[in-house]
């Protein structure tokens, strides 16, 4: 396919007009759009909380279950349970 550019006047300053709306209309859009990004996004909670999983050893499923708290100075502790065998494992930092 050949390309044929405008040939008259009138068709050149359309396409440049054209041009100059879609990047204003895109201009605005990324400018609307960016500051309700940032409103929509989550914090962060950081490691408390408490984190389930499966650990997968032949065909043995064993679920476990790490318990992750965090004291008034900022230090992480928890513990590590394992409730099809009834084990908790407690942890003093992380």
């Amino acid at each position: 396919m050949i390309f044929d550019p405008p040939s008259t006047r009138a068709e050149r300053e359309m396409t440049t007009g054209t041009r100059s709306a879609t990047r204003t209309v895109l201009s605005l859009l990324l400018a609307c759009g960016l500051p309700w990004q940032a409103f929509g996004q989550t914090p962060a909670k950081g490691l408390e909380g408490a984190w389930y999983g499966t650990l997968e050893a032949g065909s043995t499923k064993l679920p476990l279950v790490v318990t992750v708290t965090k004291s008034e100075s900022g230090i992480y502790a928890g513990k590590l349970e394992s409730p099809a065998q009834g084990a908790t494992i407690p942890f003093e930092s992380v």
